[in-house]
């Protein structure tokens, strides 16, 4: 069979686009729904409809139109309907990933970091192939999983959200209130020192007087003796 390289170029470039895609597309379909544990599986259910439309209808038009030719066997039939439940179960995996907060920006890197590598073992434990295996295909697997690690532990995260007017509002409202609180505190022991002054002054004058009368008594008593 002879290969055209550039049809199986342009064949796998479409298939990496598509599925390029096709993360941030579902998340995006996803969140388009109310919430709700009823809405979960929806974007399930367009991504089935997706697939029937193209796998289904399609492939039966060309069928029916004598596009091929061919027969169908018990054994093809089986494989093949494995295959795209495979498939299914992986576009529910993805589904549950972002279900439970995951993000395209690092789920479908991880999906297709590690895809290839289960892909890879399947096919070489499926077929045989150990001994073909060379060092430089085992250094690609490595740095395919060490790739997909890196994505996981160094996957982008939202930054704190800053505080908006509003808060920052409620805070200077807050410090305002808490400084008119200690101002209301501080003034009673203000005027508590105030009242005090006033104390020690009166008694200065009561000593005052006091002294003036004691003075006045002695030079009374003086002149009468001298009078006499």
């Amino acid at each position: 069979m002879n290969v055209k390289f550039p049809l199986v170029v342009g064949s796998f470039l479409l298939t990496a686009a598509c599925w390029g895609v096709y993360g941030p597309l579902l998340h995006i379909g996803q969140e388009s729904f109310s919430t709700g544990e009823g809405n979960r599986l929806r974007a399930f259910l367009c991504v089935g409809l997706a697939y029937f439309i193209i796998a289904v209808v399609l492939p039966l038009m060309l069928m029916s139109t004598g596009g091929q030719k061919g027969k169908w066997s018990a054994k093809g039939l089986i494989w093949s309907l494995i295959a795209g439940g495979a498939g299914a179960v992986g576009a529910l995996g993805i589904i549950l990933a972002f279900n439970f907060g995951g993000k395209p920006v690092y789920v479908m890197p991880l999906v297709f970091g590690l895809a290839p590598v289960i892909n890879s073992f399947w096919t070489i434990y499926w077929q045989n192939t150990w001994k073909d295996i060379n060092a430089f295909f085992a250094a690609g697997l490595i740095l395919v999983a060490v790739g997909a690690a890196t994505v996981l532990f160094f996957a982008p995260t939202k930054a704190a959200p800053k505080p908006t007017a509003v808060a920052a509002a409620s805070t200077e409202s807050s410090k305002s209130d808490t400084g008119a609180a200690s101002d209301s505190k501080a003034s009673p022991s203000v005027e508590g020192e105030a009242k005090a002054e006033e104390a020690k002054a009166k008694r200065r004058k009561l000593k005052r007087r006091k002294l003036m009368r004691r003075k006045l008594r002695t030079r009374r008593l003086m002149t009468r003796r001298l009078m006499t």
